[in-house]
This record gives C-alpha cells, structure tokens and sequence, in this order.
C-alpha cells in the first residue's frame, strides 16, 4: 500500500473527512457581520449610538462553536488498516520474487 493512499484511509477512517471538507465541522452559522449587515438594513439611519448596540446585539446573537477534541479512539480500525498494509506489502513481494522482503512482512 503507498504511502499517500495509508493516508488517505486513515483521514477519512479516523478523521471523519468527506470530500471536500471535514465532517463536522460548523460551517453554516451566521457569521457577525452577516448579522450585523442584516440589522444595519432594517434601520438605515441608526445613530452612531444605536450602531454601537446593534453590533452588541448581533454578536450575541452570532452562535459560537464550542472549542474541544474529540479524542476518540478506535484501537479495532487501525489494527484492521495496518494489517491490510502489511499483507498488501507481503503480496508486492511476492509479485516481485523478493524473498527476504516476503519473508520480512510475513514476520
């Protein structure tokens, strides 16, 4: 097995990627200023003043992510990953006449 494909198994057994991204990463939360656009539209002659609230108000209303890592592990997968990559060793050997390598991951 190639090094970058041993990788690529890991990230998306292990890390939960996804195609394009990271699953479960929070993504679709309004962002502040997007918020804050919103209410400087509803009131378009706000005061310096009542600008000054409403961008208190939007970033309390902005959901924030909470910070933490996951640390779960899953000993059964990596131990079912690694031994695929050593046999997937074993067989290139094998296809390759190469007895001391053979001899080597069979070990």
């Amino acid at each position: 097995m190639s090094p970058s494909l041993y990788l690529t198994v890991i990230a998306v057994s292990r890390l939960g990627m996804r195609g394009s991204g990271w699953a479960g990463v929070p993504g679709g939360y309004a962002k502040t200023r997007d918020i804050l656009a919103r209410m400087l539209a509803a009131e378009p002659h706000a005061t310096a003043e009542r600008r000054l609230e409403l961008e208190r108000e939007a970033a309390q209303q902005t959901r924030k992510s909470p910070a933490y890592t996951d640390v779960t592990a899953s000993h059964d997968k990596t131990i079912s990953i690694v031994h695929a990559a050593i046999r997937e060793q074993e067989r290139r050997a094998r296809l390759a006449r190469d007895e001391q390598a053979i001899v080597l991951w069979r070990a």
